[in-house]
């Protein structure tokens, strides 16, 4: 016993989530009410004052219309958190003059009760306010903070949960400063085993587009699909993805930014389907998935570990083997399948070992990042075309092996990169590679330069 629990924990990114451009409050930072900076002393702390008088770094912290941020989250060494980067494009004035160039600096970090396996973005009541959904491991709960306010103890408010249910392990409480990069390592105790099936494995929200402001998609280890009103903390939808006792936890949970009530969701026994979340009925399954797993003699048991809208008509799911199907929802049997990375490094991670992002910018780009430590940017609609490769760039991530990857919303080409090693965030601008516009991809630069974590302030 006691040699597994000296055994090194997992360090890496699980889940990332972006902020928008200009979602955050500009002006002077709000801090949370109660927050101690500890460069402050012993003396006593107003909770309604902002501190503006007694710390004149404060405005370093302020948020600009033009800034977005990356909310990472990291599983660590018995420390699991929320990382808050902030980042600022290249700024031109109005006769094209630079006015300022692209930077990433961090704002502030944030303690989770443990490891967040999913992130989500929410707009608050009338925009005014920006928010990030939280799921982590053991717990049923998602928990929703404010992502523009300093010094973070708690979340604002949580969704879901039973009364009856055992709470998530304990974390001692400690209030960090928010120039403080990395509170000490803090203990976690173990949770039961029993109590990962309750684990909210994934989180879809895309109310900017569909104006569905009040719906949060969540799926869960149980293999569950559930729709929350955030109005009502409500479930208005739940649906089970019956499947492998061992393999039934749901792995996508994606609600489409085409239209309304519309969402992907599959689990990595490969049960997939898309349902109308606004009816009872039971959604319309996409076959064949399962059989395509099990039709490759090296490796005869795959799970099914991302997925994401391409456009209206087509979504993709990738595999731990590193194999990805794009699926033309008028015809589900019409599938382009394509390796895309070599087969995965680490059996059994928590996480995805392949991992994908669909950009909502440049019409079927989808980004894909490996336990190869590869990155590859694939035109989507050259998939169904056989004997086209669909891949238009392939490039080292420069952190190792990839986790997860995140495209902005707003910018063409940039990239959120988390990776498996030493919570390695990487944040890159594609736009920068004269070789996408060769393949036909040309995309716009933000004017930022590759950066990796730690970022600079």
């Amino acid at each position: 016993m006691e040699a597994e629990m000296d055994a090194p924990q997992p360090n890496y990114i699980a889940s990332m989530a972006w902020v928008p451009r200009g979602a955050g409050r500009t002006g002077a930072p709000i801090v949370a009410p109660g927050a101690v900076d500890v460069e402050m002393g012993d003396a006593p702390v107003d909770e309604n004052f902002t501190e503006d008088a007694l710390d004149p770094q404060l405005a370093q912290f302020s948020l600009e219309s033009r800034d977005s941020m990356l909310v990472t989250g990291q599983a660590g060494f018995g420390l699991s958190s929320l990382s808050f980067d902030v980042v600022s494009p290249a700024f031109h004035d109005v006769d094209g003059t630079k006015m300022a160039s692209g930077s990433v600096w961090h704002r502030q970090d944030c303690d989770v009760a443990a490891v967040p396996l999913s992130l989500a973005y929410i707009d608050g009541p009338n925009k005014e306010q920006p928010f990030v959904a939280v799921g982590t491991l053991w717990s049923p709960e998602i928990a929703v903070f404010p992502a523009d306010v300093l010094d973070l103890n708690e979340p604002m408010f949580t969704i879901g949960g039973e009364e009856e249910a055992p709470a998530p392990a304990p974390v001692a409480s400690k209030k960090r400063s928010r120039r403080s990069r990395r509170a000490k390592p803090q203990q976690v105790a173990a949770a039961p085993a029993a109590d990962t099936d309750r684990s909210v494995t994934c989180l879809s929200w895309e109310g900017r587009t569909t104006g569905e402001l009040n719906s949060l998609l969540a799926g869960s280890a149980d293999g569950s699909l559930r729709v929350w009103d955030l109005s009502t903390q409500q479930a208005t939808f739940s649906q089970h993805m019956k499947g492998d006792a061992k393999r039934g936890a749901v792995s996508v949970a994606a609600l489409s930014p085409y239209a309304q009530g519309v969402a992907l969701g599959a689990t990595q026994a490969c049960r997939c389907g898309v349902y109308d979340t606004r009816s009872k009925s039971g959604g319309m399954p996409i076959k064949g998935l399962a059989s395509l797993a099990k039709s490759d003699p090296e490796n005869p048991v795959w799970d099914l570990c991302e997925g994401a809208w391409v456009d209206a008509n087509t979504v993709v799911v990738g595999f731990d083997s590193g194999v990805m199907a794009a699926i033309d929802l008028r015809n589900v049997s019409q599938m382009g399948v394509r390796r895309i990375h070599g087969k995965s490094l680490y059996e059994g991670v928590p996480g995805a070992p392949f991992s994908l992002s669909a950009s909502k910018t440049v019409p079927g780009m989808v980004v894909t990042g490996g336990a190869d430590g590869f990155l590859n940017v694939l035109d989507t609609k050259k998939m169904f075309q056989e004997g086209v490769d669909p891949v238009v760039l392939n490039r080292q991530s420069g952190i190792g092996p990839v986790m997860t990857v995140s495209l902005s919303p707003d910018y063409q080409g940039l990239l959120g990169v988390g990776g498996w090693e030493n919570a390695s965030t990487a944040l890159i601008d594609l736009g920068n590679d004269a070789s996408l516009k060769q393949k036909g991809m040309a995309l716009a630069q933000c004017g930022i330069q590759d950066a990796f974590s730690p970022f600079n302030h």
